[in-house]
């Protein structure tokens, strides 16, 4: 594991969710097609949006060159972070169902990759990791951040089922008809 990492999962585990570049970056290999849209609803110019996207594209397949990382943060910039992220949120909102899919695809290949290629580390069994989400892509601190809040919120995580509901209680109030 390299010191980068090795901090990471120290940050993670304590909560402290860290990427390794910057955020819209990171973002790109899950979110490419989501980016693209969202700029295409806020920037005019279609030479600059066939920019973005190609720098968008190469980020999506590898770690961006300097000039390419340069050119989505200076498009996202010249239409601001805010806008850009509730457009990309919306986006994300209307396909979600595919975004978990590709978030599960992640998962399955990193496991596979980890069967496929086992290594001497030691690892804590005891710590709740279902899925090693900081070893899935650049993008990985943000699904530890999401699967952490989904234990929070749903008591379960990301990709994990629901527990039966057999205990829960119903809380409807009585209309004395019963």
């Amino acid at each position: 594991m390299t010191d980068a990492t090795t901090l990471q999962r120290a940050a993670s585990d304590n909560g402290v969710h860290v990427g390794i570049v910057t955020l819209e970056t990171d973002l790109a290999p899950l979110l490419a097609d989501e980016m693209v849209a969202s700029m295409k609803e806020l920037e005019l110019s279609a030479p600059l949006n066939t920019k973005f996207q190609a720098a968008i594209r190469e980020a999506q397949q590898q770690d961006p060159s300097k000039t390419q990382k340069d050119e989505i943060l200076r498009r996202i910039n010249s239409v601001g972070k805010g806008r850009f992220a509730q457009r990309l949120a919306a986006h994300i909102d209307t396909t979600s169902h595919e975004v978990l899919r590709r978030v599960a695809d992640a998962a399955i290949s990193q496991e596979d990759e980890r069967h496929d290629n086992p290594t001497d580390e030691v690892v804590d069994k005891t710590a709740p990791r279902p899925y090693d989400w900081l070893t899935v892509a650049r993008y990985g601190y943000i699904l530890a951040a999401l699967d952490q809040m989904s234990h929070v919120v749903r008591n379960h995580g990301l990709l994990e089922e629901p527990a039966p509901a057999s205990n829960v209680q119903d809380l409807r109030p009585s209309n004395g008809n019963e």
